[in-house]
């Protein structure tokens, strides 16, 4: 009785453990490379909580999954209207987990960062300095895979 006993958990076990690795698979699959423009539905307030939308090329709409840094960066006023190329995870319900983003410049993907001039900082946030709080610049400099 105790062999079945046991044998009936380690199915379960089994099972379960399964079951666990479909369910994640979507979000941890392989990543995937979806180009499109950011909509801006409404302004960005820096504690906003509304998510990030993009129209794709291939026509569908996305709700960006990111963290505060991209979303302030995809939101940049200095940015709008650019192409970007967004890889990343798709989620359930049309969302999007964004694990790299790139703006796309003449046909060449560009990585976006902000530097400050003064305090020779790089961030990849818009706004001002983490430091003096003076404006930093932002930069588009041609991505390369090292």
């Amino acid at each position: 009785m105790i062999r079945y006993t046991q044998l009936v958990h380690s199915w379960r076990v089994a099972m379960l453990a399964l079951l666990a690795t479909a369910a994640f698979a979507g979000s941890s699959g392989e990543q995937v490379t979806i180009r499109g423009h950011v909509v801006a539905d409404k302004p960005v307030t820096l504690h906003s909580d509304e998510t990030v939308k993009l129209i794709g090329e291939d026509g569908k709409t996305y709700a960006l999954v990111v963290e505060a840094d991209s979303y302030h960066t995809l939101h940049d006023p200095e940015l709008a209207g650019r192409l970007w190329e967004i890889v990343g995870n798709p989620l359930e319900g049309g969302r999007f987990e964004v694990r790299q983003l790139f703006t796309i410049v003449d046909g060449v993907r560009h990585k976006v960062s902000y530097y400050c001039m003064i305090c020779h900082i790089v961030s990849y946030r818009p706004g001002q300095c983490m430091c003096c709080q003076e404006k930093v610049d932002l930069r588009e400099e041609v991505y390369s895979e090292q």
